[in-house]
Formats: structure tokens, sequence, C-alpha cells
């Protein structure tokens, strides 16, 4: 071989070390792209995630890489959203593990975000992370949520991190997060928190909400928890499992319309109204015109209005009553309501609730006024 010809082999020889260290290196310009998700020009920023989208899932291995790189917080953030939306290969999950640990707080939140759709792909990661106890407790609390997407496999793990008096508040309020999206049984167990004697109020909300998640089957645990002898629990119960939406269980509300602390009592109204049960309730919400707190009687008001045109002649006399309240609130529902069955009497209230200095008041009043008169 001539010594022109070695030359040339010894030049291919080089161009090929130079391609695979670009490959290896993955898309050309890949981590500038990265660090322009975390410019403060949202023109770059958006022709950054455009650009970094368009790699497609194909990319998402040198994408975690650049997860592990020098790049800032947001950029990392907004990095880890567009590979969770792109998908994580089965065979990444060595990789995410790893960055559950990486040394930059950001990277290891960015792990949990991606996780957060597939956290099968690092369980024992995320199970080693939750139980540490000396990682953070921020990122300890977000790996127990996560976790609990594994499914009740994972339930007793979670479960004795809820439980656990030793445990940070944020920790154990994300297991309880974690934990009702195990299944039924793990619904049962965010109900033992909640109802657990020396349970921080931090704690018993953070368990109902996540009863009140769609994705949690908390339904039936949240309809022990509004007979609850704490009138906390069964207020903030009574609001989540109204917030799933499920119009077959107005029925389980109507005790609470009767319940002897008025936040209950609001709720289970709030609560029969919003699942469309005012026309057949609409008794027990003519009582509620007289009760205690102006709060339920605003409300009932604004249902009666709604629903009792047809017995107008009985339930205007409570509603010209209430024309008389000293609560703003109640007097503008019972004008409106007044109006609906007919009745204009509220007019004059409404004109004189229309005056400074309260300028919320005005603008009400005077929304009252316009709608009694027909504007």
């Amino acid at each position: 071989m001539g010594t022109r010809s070695a030359t040339w082999m010894l030049a291919l020889g080089a161009l090929g070390v130079i391609a695979a260290a670009r490959l290896m290196a993955g898309p050309v310009g890949l981590s500038s792209d990265v660090k322009d998700l975390g410019s403060s020009d949202a023109a770059v920023r958006s022709a950054a995630v455009d650009k970094v989208k368009k790699l497609g899932k194909d990319a998402v291995p040198d994408l975690l890489d650049e997860l592990a790189s020098d790049h800032d917080s947001f950029a990392k953030a907004t990095l880890a959203e567009i590979v969770r939306d792109l998908g994580v290969p089965s065979s990444e999950g060595t990789t995410l593990a790893n960055l559950l640990s990486d040394r930059d707080f950001a990277a290891r939140q960015a792990a949990l975000v991606i996780l957060a759709s597939t956290p099968t792909l690092a369980k024992a990661a995320l199970i080693s992370l939750a139980a540490s106890k000396s990682a953070d407790p921020s990122l300890r609390a977000g790996a127990a949520e996560v976790l609990g997407g594994v499914g009740g496999e994972v339930r007793h793990v979670l479960a004795k991190i809820a439980g656990s008096p030793d445990a940070p508040e944020t920790v154990r309020c994300g297991a309880l997060a974690g934990l009702a999206l195990t299944g039924p049984s793990g619904c049962d167990d965010v109900k033992t928190v909640v109802t657990a004697q020396g349970s921080s109020e931090a704690l018993r909300q953070a368990g109902i909400a996540a009863l009140g998640r769609k994705e949690a089957a908390g339904a039936m645990a949240l309809k022990a928890l509004i007979a609850s002898p704490v009138v906390v629990i069964r207020s903030s119960a009574m609001a989540a499992l109204a917030g799933l939406g499920d119009t077959s269980t107005v029925v389980d509300f109507v005790p609470g319309l009767t319940d002897p602390a008025p936040e209950p009592r609001l709720e289970a109204l709030r609560a029969v109204l919003g699942l469309g049960g005012g026309t057949k309730y609409r008794e027990n919400v003519i009582t509620m015109l007289g009760d205690m707190d102006d709060r339920v009687v605003a409300v009932a008001a604004r249902s009666v209005g709604q629903t009792c045109g047809d017995i107008a002649a009985r339930v205007n006399p409570a509603l010209l009553g209430l024309l008389f309240s000293m609560n703003f609130q109640v007097r503008y529902e019972a004008s409106l309501a007044l109006n609906a069955l007919g009745d204009k009497t509220g007019l004059a209230t409404m004109q004189a609730d229309a005056m400074p200095p309260n300028l919320s008041q005005q603008q009400q009043a005077t929304q009252a006024i316009n709608i009694i008169n027909g504007k």
C-alpha cells in the first residue's frame, strides 16, 4: 500500500471516529437546544421546545442524558415534560433510577415528573427514595405520590410511610396521595390516617383531597367520612365527594342538610344543588331559608328562586323577610329569587344597597337592579 493510500485510510478512520463520537453525543446541537429551553426570551424558548419535540421518541435516551448535564432548573423542568409526553422506552428504567439519585435537585425533580406516567420503570428506586430518611422531604413526598401509580403491590410501603409519626408531615402527605391511587384498600388506609387521633389538620386535608381525586377509588371512604364526629372532616369530605360529580351520590348529602354545624350544612346544600337535587329536595331547601348561617340562607334563596316557580305564593313571604337581613349577600340572593318568582319587591332593596361606600356591594347590587329591570 502506497503512502497516499495509507494517508487516505487514516483519514477515513479518523472520520469514522468523529462520526461515532457525534452519534454518541446525540443529535447535533441538542445541548444548545436544551439550554435554550431555559431562556428568558419567550421566542427562543418556544423555538427550542419545537425543535426538541420534533426529535421524537428515538431521541429520548439522549434527552435523558441531557437531564444529567449542566442545564438550569427551568430548562430541565421543561425538558422533563417533553420527555414524559414523548414516552420513555422500558430500557431506560436504569437511567431514570440514576437520575433519582443525581447530585442535582432539578434532575431528581425531572425524573419524578417523567416517572409520574411510567412509575413501574423505576419502582425500586422510587421506594428507596420515598423511604429514605436522609433525602429531601419534598423529593420523598413526590416519590411516594408517584409510587402510587404502581398499584396495589406498593400499598403496604406507602401505608407504613403515611402512618409513621416519625416521618416529616410533607412526606406523609405525599404518601397519602400515592396510597389513594392503589385501590379501595389503599383508600381505606387513607381514611384510617385521616380519622386517627392526633392526625394534624394538614394530614386530614391531604388525605381527603387524595380521596377526592378522580383517579382514586375514594368514593366509599369519603361516604364514611361525611359521618365523622369531627366537623372539619365532615365538611371537607362532603366537598371532596361532591367534586367527583357522581349524581347518584346526591342522596348521601341529604342528612347533612340538618347537620348541627353550619359548615357541613353549607357543603351538603351545595352538593345537593350541584348534583341536580334542587328540585327533588326543594322542601329541605325551603326549610333552610330559616337557617342561622347567612351563607346557607343565601345559597338556599338562590335555589328556591330556581325551583319553586309553581309554589311562589308559599315561598315568597319567607324571601320577602330576607330583604331585611343584616347580610348583603342574603338580601341580594333574596331579591333575585323574588324576581325569578315574579315579585320585584327586591328592587328597592338593591337600589338602597347600590349606594356608596362599598364598591363590591355596589357592583353586585347594580347587577341585580339591571336583572330585575330586564336589562
